[in-house]
């Protein structure tokens, strides 16, 4: 068991090697704050992006809206698998996976 402990994992499995959140996690990792900030802000990469948060009392729709949008096929369709699909997305099968407890699936 492992208690009152930090483990950082050093094989990746999930970004590529060009990744920007390859390259800001490494910042992170070598606890170069300034890196991982000049990364995001950057531009370089496609998979990042700075974006400046909008006021507070904004912020709840703002987020609203975007979820909605994003989630959006899924809310539409019985098989979010196949909506994700539709969109190029990489989806974890099998039909027991956590995101079924959120979109539902065919029964």
């Amino acid at each position: 068991m492992i208690k009152d402990s930090i483990v950082e994992l050093k094989k990746n499995y999930r970004f590529g090697l060009e990744s920007g959140i390859r390259a800001v996690s490494l910042a992170v990792n070598q606890g170069d704050g300034n890196l991982a900030l000049r990364i995001l802000k950057s531009g370089e990469y496609d998979d990042i992006r700075w974006k400046t948060l909008p006021e507070p009392n904004a912020l709840y729709s703002v987020l609203r809206e975007n979820v909605l949008n994003g989630f959006k096929p899924c809310l539409e369709t019985k098989d979010p698998f196949e909506a994700h699909l539709e969109k190029g997305l990489t989806v974890y099968r099998p039909r027991t996976c956590l995101w079924n407890r959120f979109c539902g699936t065919k029964s």
